[in-house]
């Protein structure tokens, strides 16, 4: 088994405790993504909801036959999606992200243009120029957070953070 270790630098904010509902779907399984968040509360529901359900009782065999023929039947509306999804994540300019552990995951919210991503054995040399937020930063993150339905960290107001993530 391999070791994932990573230090996220952003500018946003970062919650320590709660609104995990951010990032984990309505059974608590991480992986939501915030654009079916987004989407949803548009009216537009991710094609892929509901269809691994209903073949839970199938063997690997027929799951994989099932869901190559859904897929075949579905592929522009699924097209479609992912149009809608690369649409909304220019819109916004901004990501969801998750820091501590896979087992213990905690949610941060930045503006996409400020996240620096260093893995283990790969350090990330960072220009002064890179640490400076910009004015329309925080307009772009007020947004986000609004979009996504949840309150700001408490007491917190946005601003550089660094924090880790390490799943093995």
């Amino acid at each position: 088994m391999s070791m994932a270790t990573e230090a996220v630098l952003f500018w946003g904010y970062c919650w320590a405790e709660g609104c995990r509902e951010l990032i984990t779907d309505s059974d608590g399984n991480a992986g939501r993504a915030w654009e079916v968040f987004v989407l949803r509360g548009r009216g537009l529901v991710d094609p892929w909801e509901g269809v691994l359900s209903e073949i839970v009782a199938y063997s690997i065999e027929e799951a994989r036959e099932a869901l190559d023929d859904w897929e075949e039947l579905h592929l522009t509306e699924l097209e479609a999606y992912e149009s809608a999804v690369e649409a909304v994540q220019a819109e916004f300019a901004c990501e969801l992200g998750r820091h501590c552990t896979r087992e213990w995951q905690m949610p941060y919210a930045a503006v996409t243009a400020s996240v620096q991503r260093a893995h283990r054995g790969y350090p990330l040399a960072l220009a002064s120029e890179l640490l400076v937020a910009k004015s329309e930063w925080g307009p772009l993150l007020e947004r986000f957070v609004r979009a996504l339905g949840v309150d700001t960290p408490a007491g917190q107001v946005p601003g550089w953070w660094l924090v880790s993530w390490w799943s093995g």
